[in-house]
């Protein structure tokens, strides 16, 4: 799983949530 992957699947994702996920 990439950040940027999520990133682009959740824009409006906070980086706390990328934190959590990684």
């Amino acid at each position: 799983v990439k950040p940027a992957n999520l990133s682009e699947l959740i824009p409006q994702a906070s980086p706390d949530a990328l934190d959590l996920i990684m």
